[in-house]
Formats: structure tokens, C-alpha cells, sequence
């Protein structure tokens, strides 16, 4: 105990404070020469959850963290912050009982300790003390009722969600799944063609009707710029690496002597490859894709960038395993790029030119 605490602490300071309020500058004078001030590094562990001492901390300076040990998990889960003037302890300094939580100091810190033992002297000051921690703490059982419902509310809405992309996502695949099936059966060789563009007013009505913004589906001219240069970028290494290839003695039969101007579209077919690239990349990418990410909750891509690729393979299948094949692999690299730049701008201009260029045959 410090006999001179009192000289170390900004009484006027604690007289601000809930714990102290109702006490006169004389009581807080007193409370504080009969408590210890403690100073802590960082890391270091003030209470433990468990522990049978009953001591009240006032975090005069720093920042504690509060956690509670998760035995389903084997891990100690952060529940609070508390920064200076906050108090902890005060459950088990009313009613004796061990520690609920694990307070650690996250940076240096300052703390007053009150000990009941040491306010026998004066039960008056005691009681008010125990009264302003009930407040306190009523305070704060007010504030996580109010946080309980808001989370719960969220998770509400986020189930809904979930549920909505869903089915959204299930109606999707399983209008594609049978236009497919049915180009397959109706148009042959031309069936891969045929069931995008088929599909794609069926998936925009099915999408307009979940009210979703064209926006969530990646229709939009978000940096532009920066996009269109990159797709020109991409798209010349890819035509460098095919040149490159096609003159390698083991590759010439696997490219047939490919040729720039050889293989360069025919005019009257730009426009049909510009439609197709379009109805592809707004159904693979826009709507599949983004309704993957959003159903999994999937940040980073990876996830449902190579699911949707394996549910067009399936889907596809039918139609060849060339076809299918072709499909899964120029949908990895095209899902990430559309990924990172949330439009079809850039997914959609590669698509286009790597057609127009014959690069791409399906």
C-alpha cells in the first residue's frame, strides 16, 4: 500500500468518474491512499480467469484487453477493450466469486487497486463504492443487451440473404443446366454458342426479379482506364505465348501453324463474337460467380472462382470434353481478374479479342 497514492493521482480527475460518484474529495482521497497504483508492460496479465482474489483495477493509464477462454475452440476469444478510466474486477470484489474473464494489458499501463479489506475501516465509502460498480455494470448490461439485439438483427438479415442468393443461385444453374441440354439436343456442334445466348434474357429476368442492382452483377465502368489497358495487356501476352508456341517444332501440330492473319476473324463475325462474349462472361462471371461469392461469403475468390468453373464443366460436360474443358480452364484466370476488378468490362474485352484472334475455339 502507498502511503502518498493520493500525491501520484488527478483526484479531481477520478471525481468525474462513475465509481466515484456521490464521494466527497476527502472519500476519494482516502479510497486512493489505501489502494496500490501498479504499473505493467505490455502482455502482462493483471487477473485470470478462474482466480479467487478480489480486488477492483481502475485503469488510471494504458489499455487492457478482457478475454474468455472458448472450450469448444481451445483458444482465449477477446470480448472487450478497456481503455483508461474503465474499471474491471468489480464482480468479484461485490460478491466474491473467481474470475469470469482474463484482463491482459496491451500496451503499458497505470492501475489502481482497491481491495475490500483495505475500506473496512470506512463502510460508508464501501457502500457507495459497490453501489456506482452495480451502476456501472447495469450500464454495461444495457449496452451488450442493445449490441445482442443488433447482432442478432444482422444475422437475421445475413440468413435472409444467404437464403435469397441461394435459391438465386440454384434457379441459375438449373436454367443453364437445361438450355444446355436442350441446345445440345436441338443445335449440335452449335449448341455451346446457342445456350448462352439463349440463357441470358432467362437469367436477367430471373435476376431483375430479386430486385439485385445490374451494379451487384459487375455491370458497371468502374476505372475504366486502368481496366481496358489491362485487358489489352493480358490479352497481347496471351497472343505472345500462342505465337511463341506455334513455332516450337513439338507444337506445330497442336497449333496447325497458327497464324495471326490467318486466324483473324472475318468482320461480319466481330459482332456475333462481341453478343457471346457478353451473354458468357454476364452469366459465368456477373451472375454465377458473384452469386457464389456472396452465397460462401467468399472474400478472397478462390473458392468460388474454382467451384463455378467445376459447375460450368459439369454443366457443359454433355457438349464435349474439349468443350467443357475449355470452359473450366478460361474460367480461372477470367474469374480472378473479374474478381479483383468487380466489372465485365475487362473479362469481357479479353473474351472478345481472344475470339476475334482465333485463339480461343470452342
Amino acid at each position: 500500500m502507498d502511503g502518498d497514492s493520493s500525491s501520484q493521482v488527478d483526484l479531481n480527475q477520478l471525481s468525474n468518474l462513475v465509481l466515484f460518484h456521490d464521494l466527497s474529495a476527502e472519500e476519494i482521497r482516502k479510497v486512493v491512499d489505501v489502494s496500490v497504483i501498479e504499473k505493467f508492460t505490455t502482455n502482462k496479465t493483471i487477473v485470470e480467469e478462474g482466480d479467487k482474489n478480489t480486488e477492483v483495477y481502475l485503469v488510471l493509464d494504458g489499455e487492457m484487453i478482457v478475454s474468455k477462454w472458448d472450450a469448444e475452440h481451445c483458444s482465449q476469444v477477446v470480448i472487450a477493450k478497456l481503455p483508461k478510466e474503465e474499471m474491471f474486477g468489480e464482480m468479484s470484489f461485490m460478491d466474491g466469486s473467481p474470475r469470469s474473464t482474463t484482463v491482459k494489458t496491451s500496451k503499458p499501463a497505470t492501475l489502481l487497486k482497491i481491495s475490500k479489506s483495505s475500506l473496512s475501516p470506512y463502510p460508508n465509502i464501501l457502500t457507495k463504492l459497490i453501489s456506482n460498480m452495480a451502476a456501472v455494470n447495469i450500464g454495461r448490461l444495457r449496452s451488450s443487451n442493445n449490441q445482442l439485439v443488433k447482432t442478432i438483427r444482422e444475422n437475421q438479415h445475413l440468413t435472409q440473404f444467404i437464403q435469397t442468393v441461394g435459391k438465386l443461385l440454384f434457379y441459375q444453374y438449373l436454367i443453364f443446366g437445361i438450355i444446355s441440354l436442350i441446345s445440345l439436343y436441338f443445335f449440335k456442334e452449335n449448341a455451346l454458342y446457342i445456350s448462352w445466348l439463349i440463357a441470358l434474357p432467362v437469367i436477367i429476368v430471373v435476376a431483375r426479379n430479386n430486385r439485385y442492382e445490374w451494379t451487384h452483377f459487375g455491370v458497371n465502368l468502374h476505372h475504366w482506364p486502368s481496366v481496358i489497358l489491362l485487358s489489352l495487356v493480358s490479352t497481347g501476352l496471351v497472343l505472345g505465348i500462342v505465337f511463341y508456341l506455334s513455332k516450337m517444332t513439338l507444337l506445330v501440330d497442336l497449333f496447325e501453324g497458327w497464324n495471326f492473319m490467318n486466324h483473324l476473324a472475318s468482320p461480319r463475325y466481330w459482332g456475333f463474337f462481341a453478343f457471346y462474349s457478353l451473354a458468357q462472361e454476364f452469366i459465368a462471371r456477373g451472375i454465377f460467380q458473384t452469386s457464389l461469392e456472396n452465397f460462401l461469403n467468399d472474400d478472397r475468390g478462390y473458392k468460388s472462382i474454382f467451384i463455378n468453373a467445376a459447375f460450368l464443366f459439369v454443366l457443359l460436360f454433355p457438349l464435349g470434353i474439349v468443350k467443357a474443358t475449355s470452359i473450366f480452364l478460361i474460367s480461372l484466370p477470367l474469374g480472378m481478374i473479374y474478381h479483383k476488378q468487380k466489372t465485365l468490362l475487362g473479362v469481357f474485352l479479353i473474351h472478345f479479342l481472344l475470339l476475334g484472334l482465333g485463339i480461343l475455339k470452342y
